[in-house]
């Protein structure tokens, strides 16, 4: 079964398609000068009846505002669609106990140190560069055998990797 379709008010239609004459006078008439009246306004009705009044005023008043010549049936619904649309009311926001805060805190900053976490995966690949004889840069020796806390050294063209002692174990 089809659904009753809405159409908008007589008076509404008449009063819209009289204020399209009163701005457009002659160009409105003789655009729908072989149109009856009766199928003229019918055919408005059915066409703008899925638009509340606020659409259709704010349509009439981009009309008179952009265009020169009166606007077809499509054209006048096209900016019935464009029409700026009410925002719906927004939900106040959470309001999260302290003991939610403090978890969520937590969680979030166990996540940032986590992965945060200095990984030393870097220097040991320099180290078995270096160990294998590949060339590394001073830099890159410097840095990685720090972070492994290591000292690393060519003896007589065999290249070899040593912890370094602390003065207080030695």
């Amino acid at each position: 079964m089809n659904a009753p379709s809405t159409r908008l008010p007589d008076s509404w239609v008449e009063s819209l398609l009289a204020r399209m004459l009163a701005t457009y006078g002659q160009k409105f008439r003789s655009q729908w000068a072989d149109v009856p009246p009766e199928t003229l306004s019918e055919a408005w009705a059915v066409a703008l009846g899925r638009f509340d009044g606020e659409r259709i005023k704010w349509a009439l008043e981009q009309m008179i505002a952009t265009c020169p010549w009166p606007p077809t049936l499509p054209e006048f619904a096209a900016l019935c669609r464009q029409a700026p649309r009410e925002e719906p009311a927004k939900l106040p926001a959470p309001s999260p106990s302290e003991q939610q805060r403090a978890d969520r805190v937590e969680q979030l900053a166990g996540g940032a140190f986590a992965a945060r976490s200095p990984s030393k995966a870097w220097a040991k690949i320099h180290r078995a560069d270096f160990l294998a004889g590949r060339g590394l840069m001073p830099i890159q020796i410097e840095l990685a055998s720090s972070a492994l806390g290591e000292r690393w050294h060519s003896d007589n063209g065999q290249r070899e990797c040593s912890e370094i002692l602390d003065e207080a174990t030695a």
